[in-house]
């Protein structure tokens, strides 16, 4: 009985470790990354990274959050960001 137990211990071991590798397989392929057959984790050339090493710094004027500018859209307005804070002034200032 000990037997029949530890082997059906070790093959639902088994059968949740390979689940298990196969759901870390398809994880890695929805970021872009792979296993090697030594495990090491590298990550796949994709599109995003060409346009990346395709794009160049942009000169004058950029927006402060995407930090793009006039080059790639020249027909969208750039925005303005202020900060503002209430203050009280004294009467003669």
């Amino acid at each position: 009985v000990e037997k029949k137990v530890s082997e059906v211990r070790r093959s639902t071991r088994l059968e949740k470790k390979k689940l298990a590798m196969a759901m870390r397989e398809k994880q890695l392929g929805a970021l872009g990354m792979e296993t090697t057959s030594s495990g090491k984790i590298i990550a796949k050339p994709s599109s995003i990274l060409r346009e990346m090493e395709e794009l160049h710094e942009e000169s004058g004027l950029v927006c402060c959050i995407c930090r793009e500018g006039y080059k790639y859209h020249p027909q969208k307005v750039l925005g303005i960001y202020t900060f503002t804070k209430r203050c009280i002034l004294e009467e003669f200032e």
